[in-house]
């Protein structure tokens, strides 16, 4: 049988069970005695083992299997031992690099002297949780009953086969009978083969528990059920990742024919029989290729453009049956886009789950500890800027743990807890996607910063201490600018947060930093929502017009005549700049004043043509690197516009135009 066309559904499967492990497994670290947890990683690694059986990959099915074993080790035994979360995060990682082997067709896969050590780490670990095992496992414990439920609890006989498979049909068949809040294993869990030995129930129904235990006795594959009726307790909170309900079960094609006896009907009650509880037919998903999302929001967003062209062509002569169709054709142009771009949004969550374990390693790494927190996870992103965040998103939590966050003994000696406490914030403002990245560390010192900058020639004294003073995030930035005096292995060279912002700039996003000595630092990132079509201010400068992002840009400021260095505005003077100075054009402005968002800079144009909705496209090679160059948008007119990076412009003019105070 040929599999290889599976092999991409095995690779996004795969890698979606393994970014799971990663984050599941740095919780179980965090809070040993979460049963859920516990569980659920037993699955993943269960799923993995089977997919790659399947699929041939020998290497990756023996150490799931491991991997595997060693987790129903953990679940027999409340012990959790460093060096088992270390062992589980290594396999995790060595399954991540054959992951990568088979995407690039590196077939087969190899088992080299590193590998074989780390099965060796893990025998040794599960021989050891094997010896401290007790002997007959506890029935898992149950979470979801309410008060009234009927708690079965069921043992298979000695002969019973594939106890998980009867396990599923009895939730089936006591489902009929009213409805299940919780079983343990549950559903999902039995659907993977995996048993305790025991398998418990929490049933909601209007018959009586003797009525139920003669129903469930009917089933000679059971040993004599335990029958209890709930106490008045809280229900328990359930995670989403497990959260599960026999009425919405697919058992995969399993029927009646799995059973040796006929399906046993339940004894005569004189309560009468429970009304059927009516479900919603499940939402059907399919996984679609991300290129092919990619050119159809590309299509939709340029058939949105040239419905604009159409619509500006019209107002020179009007027709209103024409204007009232090209207005109907904008619309539903417009909902199509809304379409295809939602299509194309991931929650932020497919890039803030693998961030605990990236904390876990750096922490571990620099000798410190630290944990991570993130907020607002659930917020949808356009997945191009999710991909984009994921390397400078590690360089600040990277920064933050190396350069912020004190060893545990100054934090004591502080009042500060020994690990430091690294927060992710994701909210949307307005058209923006901010994310804020804090720490509770030391937080950064201006002035031996801006004392380093000088001392590397990075810039003169008078203006390190201005930038110092006013505005931290372009200090930071300055290319070539480390706190450290000596490198290591995370930090120290100089590469860092110039990069950081140069990354968020390609997304069209700013950076932001603000920090209290001795209280922490917050990194904040603006991004638009999306990377499709982009709202644009067009102005004329020097004799040509350009376009501007309108998120650049706080509002428009009048300037009236003559030529002002500066302009009140709120109480602080702001400088006055000539837009077409900064693209080397030897011509006055005469128009009103731009005010920038980040800069608190006036700039003036020519004039103000209006605001543009159109899809911005790269430079290219040749242009690419040109200093305050953004990309390129066709205007109504069917002509190339330049989109200009205003606060590049003013960064890359500053030492230049700006005088030292």
């Amino acid at each position: 049988m040929d599999l290889s066309k599976y092999r991409q559904l095995y690779l996004s499967e795969t890698q979606e069970n393994l970014e799971k492990l990663g984050r599941r497994i740095v919780e179980l670290e965090a809070r040993p005695a979460q049963r859920e947890a516990v569980d659920t990683v037993f699955r993943l690694f269960h799923s993995i083992k089977g997919m790659s059986g399947t699929m041939g990959y020998t290497p990756m099915f023996d150490l799931a299997h491991q991997l595997e074993e060693l987790m129903d080790r953990v679940r027999q035994d409340a012990v959790r031992a460093p060096e088992v979360i270390d062992a589980l995060l290594a396999g995790v990682d060595r399954m991540g690099r054959w992951l990568g082997d088979i995407e690039a067709d590196r077939l087969p896969l190899v088992v080299d002297a590193q590998t074989e050590a780390l099965h060796a780490r893990i025998d040794a670990l599960v021989g050891a949780e094997a010896d401290s095992s007790p002997a007959t496992a506890a029935p898992a414990a149950l979470d979801g009953v309410e008060p009234g439920d009927i708690v079965i609890t069921l043992r298979p006989g000695d002969d019973c086969p594939e106890p998980a498979m009867r396990g599923l049909v009895m939730l089936r068949r006591l489902g009929a009978l009213g409805q299940v809040h919780a079983s343990a294993p549950t559903a999902e869990l039995l659907r993977t083969g995996a048993f305790d030995g025991a398998l418990r129930i929490a049933l909601a129904t209007p018959h009586d528990a003797a009525t139920i235990e003669r129903f469930v006795r009917l089933a000679p594959e059971w040993d004599a059920p335990d029958i209890e009726v709930a106490p008045d307790v809280e229900p328990a909170d359930a995670d989403d990742d497990d959260l599960d309900f026999v009425g919405d079960l697919d058992l995969g094609g399993l029927d009646d024919s799995v059973d040796d006896a006929p399906e046993p009907e339940p004894a005569p009650s004189p309560e009468p029989a429970p009304a059927a509880i009516v479900r919603p037919p499940p939402r059907r998903t399919i996984r679609v290729r991300t290129d092919w999302l990619d050119a159809m929001l590309d299509r939709a967003a340029e058939l949105r453009v040239v419905a604009g062209h159409l619509q500006a062509l019209e107002h020179e002569a009007p027709d209103p049956r024409r204007s009232h169709l090209l207005g109907e054709l904008s619309r539903l142009l417009g909902e199509l886009h809304h379409d295809a771009l939602s299509a194309r949004m991931s929650a932020l969550s497919m890039l803030t789950d693998r961030l605990p374990r990236v904390v876990r390693d750096l922490a571990r790494q620099s000798g410190k500890q630290a944990t991570l927190t993130v907020e607002g996870d659930e917020l949808r992103v356009d997945r191009a800027i999710i991909e984009g965040l994921d390397a400078p998103l590690t360089h600040v939590l990277r920064n933050a743990i190396e350069h912020g966050v004190e060893p545990p003994s100054n934090r004591t000696m502080l009042g500060k807890p020994p690990a430091g406490r690294l927060r992710i914030v994701g909210r949307r403002v307005r058209d923006e996607i901010v994310i804020e990245i804090s720490d509770d560390g030391q937080g950064i010192d201006r002035t031996h910063l801006a004392e380093r900058a000088v001392r590397l020639g990075l810039i003169d004294g008078a203006r390190a201490e201005l930038l110092a003073e006013r505005d931290l995030c372009r200090l930071v930035c300055l290319p070539g600018l480390s706190i450290r005096d000596r490198a290591d292995a995370l930090a120290g060279r100089g590469v860092g947060m110039d990069a950081v912002a140069d990354a968020i700039g390609a997304l069209g996003g700013r950076l932001e930093v603000d920090s209290a000595r001795g209280e922490g630092t917050t990194v904040r990132l603006r991004l638009p929502r999306t990377l499709g079509v982009t709202r644009l201010l067009l102005v004329e400068a020097g004799g040509r017009c350009y376009a501007v992002p309108q998120h650049q840009v706080g509002k428009t400021v009048e300037l009236g005549e003559g030529d002002p260095e500066s302009v009140e505005f709120e109480g602080e003077a702001l400088p006055v700049r000539a837009l077409s100075a900064l693209l080397g054009v030897d011509a006055p402005a005469t128009g009103p004043g731009l005010l920038l968002t980040a800069d608190r800079v006036v700039l003036r144009v020519d004039r103000i043509v209006g605001l543009h909705d159109a899809v911005q496209k790269p430079l290219g090679p040749l242009l690419e690197r040109a200093a305050g160059l953004g990309g390129v948008i066709v205007d109504p007119d069917g002509a190339p516009v330049f989109v200009l990076d205003l606060p590049r412009m003013v960064e890359e003019a500053a030492p230049t135009t700006e005088e030292p105070s």
